[in-house]
């Protein structure tokens, strides 16, 4: 998965995220029973690292609400979508609603 295209969308709304976190175990259960992987969380957190401004907390509020808003099927799709320019209106304005929620 390029998360790196999820991290430069998070700097185009004007959000900016980070974090570096220890994980153990295979997946990541969100609040509302939404799966990721752990590799997931990981690469999601790893690309918004190299956002300017970016904390810690923030990095992991934007995290926990895409993964409360998306299941993991939606949010890769959405991530392909974003890294070959695809997305459509509506996904994109879902996805800075998000983000904004966040931030």
């Amino acid at each position: 998965m390029n998360f790196k295209s999820i991290a430069s969308t998070l700097a185009a709304v004007g959000t900016t995220t980070v974090l570096t976190v220890a994980l153990t175990g295979c997946v990541q259960i969100g609040a509302n029973g939404h799966v990721y992987p752990a590799e997931a969380r990981s690469n999601f957190l790893s690309a918004c690292e190299s956002q300017q401004n970016a904390t810690v907390s923030m990095c992991e509020r934007c995290f926990d609400a895409v993964q409360a808003e998306y299941t993991y099927k939606e949010f890769a799709q959405l991530d392909s979508d974003l890294s070959k320019g695809t997305v459509s209106d509506e996904d994109a304005k879902r996805f800075q609603r998000v983000i904004a929620s966040c931030s």
